[in-house]
Order: structure tokens, then sequence, then C-alpha cells
């Protein structure tokens, strides 16, 4: 019974997409102009390295004309999924050796076979057609070769197709093939989507027009269409590589495309503007995109999602396999097995890219990285490891962290012999530029000599510094020495394995230094060895193995803040408190970016790096950090230099009726007006059933585990009497983040809510909640790392991308305490304004401070001065749109349902501020009714 009716079900999906190819085609070949672009340009001189020709098909051409004039009389090719023929007339009109070669078109479409005669009969060509299934196919004769283009990745069964085509192959036959290799669906594997997604940030809008769907995407989809059952596109794509390994023997191989075909396609293909002579043409972003894609490709940090090969007989012998990146198909299975490994797991990291930049590098110049291999005595003085991986694995924490732009400039400190530089060679453009300097005069020559002299824009010199164990003839100090460089000059700063070997003094100077180089808003990646709890326990556990393992670090001799391995040679290995690297970069203006990348040195599993890799953005001036809480009426000299403008002119007086600021008295005399005991809002629902079942049913179930303290006990609990987040809106988010469970939340505005979170997230969420902050200006506990928190971002949300947000989806959060008040540039505009309308629908938007039915409290108006008005535009928002729910308001069930209220409270009725709304889905209202069992 399964089986039929799973074989139902095929056969109502074969049918749905045989009607869909049927009304597509006139459009199956036609394809946007910027990919004929790419094609000519571009993939043309792959394809020509490879095979001497720069079209595939004049390739295929000369293969079957060659396997014809080997053989006498006529030979026969199977045409698998032949579609309307299109590409199999084109070939017999350019082999021209009339019935010699005569194809047989295999196809399960009736519509397209008919449309295939059409054309081979206006033609002259012979040929024949057959309907068949590909899944359960049997061919009507034995043949010669056999040919497929964009078929493949349509075959559930590819294991059946592939023994058939061996079966009924004469001996030495051959098949051609073009077709798609990636994700199973189409879908981009995670790592190529992190990488798309950033770029899709950066891109106008009007590149975003979906032309299939007819609608802008704003954010990039990753549809699988291989999962609507309609269609059977790119069922197996995935395994279609694999599976002609183990099938045949491949002769040639020629991959490419990884980034760039999700661009060029009919999806948004069209939006590209490749006319030569428009001067608003889009050709230098195309010859970018190329170059991004082939530098990804070639160092293997993407897999590819096409290719066309030419496999064979597996009974030949002695076939030798013409490739390109790949030594062999295996290698490139291997990198497609290693991409399902990690499908489900990958933690995404985001790129910038910038396609405005002008300083890309020639795309039609890649060189190779093995002809500037420096000697092994140079690299083995680097360290010991794979010196070419680590130099790519460098250069991807450059990009992906470092947010290194192809027209940035980059200091390399301890250069050594090039082996960040090398891989660099292929990602800077002409505008970009590289500087290195280091110790050991013998590597700095060689550099020289092979890298600055083809390069000019890649420059290195030695520097003569002191160390008692790399360089005792040295003749400057190391807390002396002066970067030769000019102030602000760097976009990214490095340093592997320096700071490791510095001493206090040199390692203060080291970072004045690179502050000093690196530009406002630059990046500095430094890997250092941390002292912290975790590091510590683990030494303590994995000595033993460690030294056995030939790291030997133990850290015996403890000089308070910092320790060192041996303390006749103290700069061997030198390791710090983490609580004092922090400080230092504070002192320098380095804003360190969380999470840290801790390393394995101490024994850590599943670490991404060996040693510690910090991260850290340069500030544009120093910024004292609130320890405590901030109060209420803020003084202007406790403030960021960049808040508190003290002389800033005033067009008019507080209180003037052109001034946002309220006029006081006229507030008294009209005090029974606007604090009044009416809660009738116009225009808005806010819901009541919802506020019934939430308070009734929902958080009854969770509210007896709330167990948090009235005061504090320490730096990371969250206590209650905070005076920001307290008695009422903490068990109402308790409640909701036990009930929701989402998978995403952002903060913007973060403090003891952030303490609440992270507790629900470690105690009762499994940690599996994505929980990001976002605080320009955080306090000490949020700098040091709360484990719960994901992320945090010191930085003023006005000042992000919009693509922050584009992973929140249906059920994720959105929590807001922001400065409440909208002006010119405020965050509250921004949120309100870009962020909330580009929200997925049923994502969940938390807002604070909105006292909605009523108006802001009396004594915050009157008695403190606040001119808060973010509330008035969320009851503008509510009363003239009707894409969003309310879920909860603490303010309207404390006016509404205050009996309901006050049993979740714990019998403590307290006016609360949080505001709970959903950005509406297209089905009915949810009220969180709960099923009584």
């Amino acid at each position: 019974m399964q089986e039929e009716q799973q074989m139902r079900e095929y056969r109502k999906q074969l049918e749905v997409e045989k009607e869909t190819f049927s009304k597509q085609l006139n459009k199956l070949h036609q394809l946007p102009p910027c990919y004929s672009y790419i094609a000519t340009k571009y993939l043309s001189k792959v394809i020509k390295e490879i095979t001497g020709f720069s079209d595939f098909r004049d390739f295929f051409v000369s293969e079957i004309k060659s396997f014809s004039n080997s053989k006498q009389g006529q030979i026969k090719i199977a045409s698998i999924g032949s579609g309307d023929s299109s590409e199999e007339l084109e070939l017999c009109k350019r082999i021209n050796l009339g019935n010699k070669v005569v194809f047989d078109c295999y196809e399960m479409n009736e519509f397209m076979i008919a449309e295939a005669r059409k054309k081979a009969d206006a033609m002259g060509i012979e040929m024949n057609f057959f309907e068949q299934d590909f899944n359960q196919i049997s061919f009507s004769n034995q043949y010669d070769g056999f040919f497929a283009s964009h078929s493949l990745h349509h075959v559930t069964n590819l294991e059946g197709l592939f023994t058939a085509i061996h079966n009924s192959g004469k001996p030495g036959y051959f098949f051609l093939i073009n077709d798609m290799i990636g994700r199973n669906g189409h879908m981009s594997w995670p790592r190529s989507q992190a990488f798309l997604e950033s770029l899709w940030s950066t891109l106008p809008e009007r590149l975003k027009w979906n032309a299939l769907f007819e609608r802008f995407e704003l954010e990039l989809p990753n549809y699988d269409w291989s999962a609507n059952g309609t269609t059977f596109e790119g069922i197996r794509a995935q395994d279609i590589l694999p599976l002609l390994s183990e099938h045949f023997k491949f002769e040639y191989f020629v991959p490419f495309y990884s980034l760039i075909g999700r661009i060029i396609d009919r999806f948004f293909g069209y939006n590209y503007n490749v006319d030569a002579n428009d001067p608003n043409n889009d050709l230098a972003l195309l010859d970018h995109l190329w170059y991004m894609d082939e530098l990804f490709l070639s160092q293997k940090y993407l897999p590819p999602t096409q290719m066309f090969c030419k496999v064979v007989d597996p009974r030949l012998d002695e076939v030798i396999l013409k490739s390109r990146i790949y030594k062999s198909v295996e290698e490139a299975c291997y990198q497609h097995y290693l991409d399902v490994a990690v499908d489900k797991d990958y933690q995404k990291i985001p790129l910038t890219i910038s396609p405005s930049s002008q300083g890309f590098a020639n795309p039609e110049i890649l060189t190779p990285i093995d002809e500037l291999m420096p000697p092994q005595e140079l690299r083995d003085h680097v360290g010991s490891g794979d010196f070419k991986a680590i130099g790519n694995a460098i250069l991807g924490h450059l990009i992906n962290l470092g947010e290194l732009m192809p027209n940035g400039r980059v200091l390399d400190v301890g250069c050594g012999c090039g082996r960040v530089a090398l891989p660099l060679i292929q990602y800077l453009g002409i505008e970009g530029s590289y500087e290195g300097f280091d110790i050991h005069a013998p590597s700095i020559t060689w550099c020289q000599e092979n890298i600055s002299h083809q390069y000019p824009n890649f420059q290195f010199q030695v520097s003569d510094i002191y160390s008692k164990r790399y360089n005792p003839e040295g003749t400057i100090e190391a807390s002396d020495y002066k970067f030769p460089y000019p102030d602000e000059y760097f976009d990214v700063v490095f340093l592997t394995s320096i700071f490791t070997h510095l001493l206090p003094n040199d390692l203060e100077h080291y970072l004045s230094e690179i502050a000093r180089v690196l530009k406002t808003g630059g990046r500095c990646l430094i890997t250092v060895f941390l002292l912290n709890e975790e590091s510590l326990s683990l030494m303590t556990i994995a000595s033993n193995n460690l030294v056995e393992a030939g790291y030997q670090l133990t850290f015996k001799y403890n000089y308070g803040y910092y320790a060192v391995n041996d303390a006749n040679i103290p700069e061997g290995a030198v390791a710090y408190d983490e609580n004092f690297i922090q400080n230092l970069y504070k002192k320098f203006r380095l804003s360190i970016l969380q999470p840290i990348h801790y390393g394995s040195w101490c024994g850590r599993q599943l670490a991404s790096t060996g040693q510690d890799l910090i991260v850290a953005v340069k500030a544009e001036r120093n910024i004292n950090f609130p320890s405590e809480s901030i109060p209420l009426r803020l003084i202007q000299e406790d403030l960021p230099a960049d808040v508190a403008i003290l002389d800033q002119p005033k067009a008019f007086t507080d209180g003037h009726f052109y001034s946002p600021i309220p006029n006081i008295r006229d507030l008294q005399k009209n005090e029974a007006k606007i604090w009044s005991n009416s809660f009738d809002v116009l225009g808005i629902d806010f819901n009541d059933a919802s506020h019934c079942n939430l308070l009734f049913y929902v958080f009854p179930q969770y509210i007896e585990e709330y167990d948090y303290p009235l005061e504090a006990s320490n730096e990371i609990t969250y206590y209650i009497n905070n005076g920001q987040f307290g008695w009422c809106d903490s068990r109402i988010m308790f409640c909701m983040l036990r009930h929701l469970q989402p998978k995403r939340m952002i903060e913007i505005g973060s403090g003891y809510t952030s303490l609440l979170t992270a507790d629900i997230n470690r105690r009762f969420l499994k940690k599996e909640l994505e929980f990001t902050c976002i605080e320009p200006y955080p306090r000490d506990f949020l700098l040091k790392g709360v484990s719960g928190i994901s992320c945090l971002i010191p930085q003023k949300v006005e000042d992000l991308p919009l693509s922050t947000f584009s992973n929140l989806q249906r059920g994720d959060i959105l929590f807001i305490d922001s400065s409440h008040v909208s002006k010119t540039g405020s965050d509250v505009n921004y949120l309100l304004f870009e962020v909330i309308p580009r929200l997925s629908e049923g994502v969940l938007i938390h807002i604070h401070d909105i006292f909605l039915p009523a108006e802001y409290p009396r004594e915050w108006i009157i008695n403190e001065g606040r001119s808060w008005n973010e509330q008035y535009l969320v009851r503008a928002l509510l009363m003239y749109t009707h894409g969003f729910e309310v879920l909860f308001g603490s303010a309207y069930a404390f006016y509404k349902h205050p009996e309901l209220l006050k049993k979740v409270l714990q019998n403590h009725l307290q006016l609360g501020g949080s505001l709970w709304l959903r950005k509406k889905v297209e089905t009915p209202k949810s009220t969180f009714v709960v099923q009584q069992s």
C-alpha cells in the first residue's frame, strides 16, 4: 500500500512538472544578457584552458567528430532529457556530418517532443524521439555515446539511469554532460548563502527584482525547488558528481560557478545593465563578482555548482583526467561531502563585499600560489603546519571577520616569508595594498625579490627588534619601536603568534601602535593566549595531554595578570589574564567584537583556531562605559562625548510651541484631560482574546518557575529591583520566552533584560536561542561576556545595516528598548521606518516603555522632564495600519484585566511598559489559544 501511494504521488508530481515545462517552452533557453557577458568574457577562457575550445559545445562537437572518425559507419548517441532538442540540434548543425551521427532523443514530455520534431524537420536533421521516464528508462538501442544537458538534476533514480547507460553502451562509449552539481533543490550551501546574503545587503534595490515571481526580494531567498511536491528541480543535484565518479571514468571535468550563478540567473540576471556604451552599466560589478567567484572556487572556500564533463566506459584503461581546481574528481566529491556534513550545524559568518569598490583586481590573471612558494627553510621558520592551508585560513578570517575589501590597506605584523601575503595577491585589487614587517631578514629578502618585484602594492621591510629568543642581535627594544607608517592608515591590522611572545610593556606599546596606524572604524585581528576560568581549568585537566601533543603550554610561572611558560626565556610563550587584555583594548579605543574566538591551545574541544583570536574595531573616540545602571535623569557630564553636546544652538527655547520639548505649565493646566481615567483609544484592536488566553491559560504554566531575587546577588544575575525592567515586565517576558521558544532574538538596548534573557536561554531553552545584543554603551558585565548571549554588537542600531535583521523569521523576536525619542536621525525613526516594515511575517516585536492605552506617566513628564515620544508613533502605527496584531500589553492588562494580571504577578498588581506585537501573517489572528486536555 505504501509503495502504491508513493507511486501515485510520484506520477502526480510528474504530470505537474510536465505541464509546467510545457508552459515554459519559450523561456527554457532564454538567459539574461549578463549571463552571456560572463560566459563570453570569462567562462570561455576557463573552458579553453582545459579543452582548447572557448565554447563547451565546440568541445562536445570535437569529441563526437573524433569518435566518429575512429569508427566505420553511423554512430548513435542517446540524449537523456532532450527537452525541445535545441542543444542536440545545435550540436548536429556544428558536427555537419549528415547521417553519420544520429541522436536518439529520450524525453518524458510529449509537448517537448512535438516541439523538437518541428525544429528537426525545419532544419532537415534526422532524429529519433522516444517518450520515456528517466527514472524507469529502457533504451531502445546500443549506443556509441550518451548526452545530457541540464537533465540529470531532475532524475530521482540516478543509480538506475547510470546502470542503464552502462548496459546500453557499446564498448568504449562516452557520455557528455553539462549540468548542475550544487545542493539539492538548487539551494545554496550554508557557507555560500552566508556570503551571498552579505553581498545582497550591499546591492542597490534595483538589482533585487525577481523577474520570475515579479517582486522585490529585499532578503535573498534560498528556495528548495525540490521540496514543494510540484517539481523535480535539483532533487538529487548533490549526488550527481559522486555517482558519476562511481559508475564511470572521468576524462574531462570542468567545474565552475559558485556564488555568481545565483546572481545572473533568470530570477535576477535581467536587472544588470551590460550596455558598454551606457556610463551607468553594471559591468564593473559583474567583473568583480566573477573575480570573487573564481577566488573562492580556486581556493576551495566554496564548492562549484555547475560543471561540464566527459566520462567514459569504466572498462577503458589509461584514462588521464584533464581538470581544473581539483586534482581528482574524488577531491571535489569530498568537498561536497564536507558541505553535506556541516549543512545542519553551520553557523553563518558575515562577509561584507563592496560592489562599488573601484579597486577590483584584474580577474583575468590569477597567479598560481605554488609558483611563489618560499623555500622550505623559510616556511619552517614561521612554524609547523600546512603553510598554504594556514595562509588561506587567515585570509578567510581577514575577509569574514576583518571585513577586508579588495581595495583595502592591510598591515601584517610579523609577516614572515609571506604566508598570508601570497593568498592576498589573489584578493587585493590594484588599489589595495599590503605592508608587512618582520625581524627575520632572510624571509623579508625573499618576499621583496619574489613578491614585491611582481606586485608593487605588496611591500616588506626588516625591523631590527630585539628578542632574547628570536633576534638576540636586535638593536631596538620592542617597547620603543614605532611602526613605520602614518596615523590612521590601515583598514585592517593583523598579528598571528606575536602577542604570544610579548611581555607586558612590549605588548602595551604594540597595541598603542596598532591603534595609531589603524583607521577609525578599522579592524585588528590578533591571536593571544587568554587566561580565564575555562582555560585555566582545561589546562589543569589536559596538561599531560598538551605536553604529549607537543604544545608544552603549562604557564606555571604566574606574575599576576600574565604568566610565562619558561622563566629563563619568558617571551617563548606568554599568556595574559583576559580582563587585563580587555581593559588594555579599552585604553586604546579598541572595541572588542564578541564573541572572542577561543582556541584549542588549552585543550578546548571543537575550537576553530589554535590560539585565541580577538577581533576589535577602532572606536571614533573614547567612550566611558557606565558600570552602574543609567539614572533616570541623565547627567550630561557622564555621557559619552558624542552624546553630551553642551553648547548646541537652539532655534526655539524648551516649551516653545515649535519645540518638541513640552511646556510644563500648559501640561499642568490640562492635567485632568491628559491623564484622565478614560482609556479608550480609537482605531486600535488591543486583542482582548489574546490577553485573556495568555493570562488565564499560558502564563500560569510557567510563572511558578519564576524565581529571581529582589536585590542583586552578583554582577551577572538578573534581579527584580533594578529600576528599569522589574516586577511586571520581567514576569511577562519570562512566560513569553518559555511559551514562544524562539530560535533567534535581537535585543536593541541591552542591560538587565539581557541578563534575564540569557538566564532563560541557559536554564530553559537549552542555549538554543541565538541571542544578539545591540548596545552602543554596554555595561561591564556585558563586555565580559555572559553565557546565553550569542553576540554583543557595541554600536548604535541606526549605524547597522538592515541586513542585521534579515535572519529574523516567523516566531523570532525583535526586542526594542530604544532611546524612546523620535527625532532626525534617531534610532526610533530607523527602527519604525526602516527595520520593522522589512521584517518577515510572523516576527514578534517587543517595544518597551509603551503605556497604551494611557499616556506616559505624569511624574516622568512633569517631575523628571522626560520628553519621550516613541509611544505616539507606535500608537499611530497601530491606528492606521492593519499589518500588526497586538499580542499583549502590560499596561493594557493593568487597566483592562487587572484581576487576571494580579494572579500572574502573585497578588502584587503593578504597572508595566511592555508591548508585544506580531507582524501579521495571512492567516486569521492568533490568540495563543491553548487546547485544554
